[in-house]
């Protein structure tokens, strides 16, 4: 598990600014991020740089609480509607956004998400601010809470 008070910003595959990792060897994971069964909490933005072949977040979990407006990179390559999008596109397994958070879009891609959790029902979908991002998830995760 990675806990973070403030930001994450991940630049050339490293993860920088103080972490608690858990896990993995930590060089490890600051080499090859994410991977299933990691959870990464983040009461700040998530501001990701990275142009790694390495990433792997597919099914890692990224929660975003705290109560306040989230910055989230969106850098993988846009495939549309289609589940290629998923694999090696610096995706997550899983997104959470809390109750009372919001989330703006940065990048120059989209937003791979097979299970999106929004914590404050569907409602909250007003508070995403996709800033011309497309966000795809998976409709046909039965564990969905969109």
């Amino acid at each position: 598990m990675l806990e973070n008070s403030n930001n994450l910003v991940v630049v050339w595959n490293r993860l920088i600014e103080s972490h608690v990792l858990e896990g993995r060897d930590a060089e490890d994971r600051a080499e090859r991020p994410g991977g299933a069964g990691d959870r990464f909490f983040v009461n700040g933005d998530l501001r990701n740089q990275s142009t790694s072949s390495q990433w792997n977040t597919d099914d890692a979990e990224l929660h975003l609480l705290g109560g306040i407006q989230h910055l989230l990179s969106a850098i993988g390559e846009d495939r549309g509607i289609n589940f290629d999008g998923f694999d090696n596109n610096f995706g997550w397994g899983t997104l959470t956004l809390d109750r009372a958070d919001q989330l703006s879009l940065e990048g120059d891609g989209a937003l791979y998400v097979r299970q999106l959790n929004l914590l404050g029902g569907l409602s909250q979908i007003s508070s995403i601010i996709g800033n011309n991002h497309n966000i795809y998830y998976d409709l046909g995760n039965p564990a969905k809470e969109v």
